[in-house]
């Protein structure tokens, strides 16, 4: 299926994830998605195949952009400050959808297939923090974990909000979260 829509499928993966983080996955229609895009719903039709594959190819095209950004350079502190900021920047380009894309999308079992973006930062994210244990420069211990310890902080930033009582996210300091994980918490 064709998906070469040059800049209107910039428009269109905006679209989706607006129209997501408003009504959710099932609220989702693809007539909703094509009226904010401002193009017919044959076009996301004829270009897409389903909604499930729109769905998929918004979230596809901000783990894309995500995953060009993490690379090795032998820098740990410079890379993950550009990993975690560009991480983070995915999160917020997600918006309100961010929670939807948690809590929905990654539970269909419709969508898990066609949800390989999201996993693929982690797998790219992981391959770094690998290396740099390698290089000596992390403890060794179970990626998942440092993945967690690396990536969670900033997944719970955006979660945060929807906790009864809690305040307005704070803003994010990529070289403070670098230095918390690479030194630990302590005061010294």
């Amino acid at each position: 299926m064709s998906r070469d829509l040059g800049e209107s499928s910039d428009h269109i993966v905006a679209a989706t994830i607006e129209v997501l983080g408003e009504v959710g996955l099932k609220g989702a229609t693809t007539r909703a998605i094509a009226s904010r895009a401002g193009v017919n719903e044959v076009t996301l039709f004829r270009h897409f195949g389903s909604k499930k594959l729109l769905v998929a190819h918004a979230i596809e095209a901000l783990a894309e952009r995500c995953s060009k950004e993490i690379i090795y350079t032998g820098n740990i502190e410079a890379d993950l400050e550009h990993i975690i900021t560009e991480y983070d920047s995915i999160i917020e380009d997600l918006g309100p959808a961010f929670s939807t894309v948690i809590t929905e999308v990654a539970r269909d079992p419709e969508m898990r297939p066609e949800f390989d973006g999201i996993q693929r930062i982690y797998e790219n994210i992981g391959s770094i923090l690998r290396r740099y244990q390698e290089d000596g420069l992390l403890r060794d211990e179970p990626i998942d974990s440092l993945l967690m310890a690396f990536g969670g902080p900033v997944v719970v930033r955006y979660l945060s909000p929807l906790f009864k009582g809690a305040r307005e996210r704070a803003p994010f300091d990529a070289h403070e979260h670098v230095q918390r994980f690479l030194h630990g918490r302590s005061a010294r």
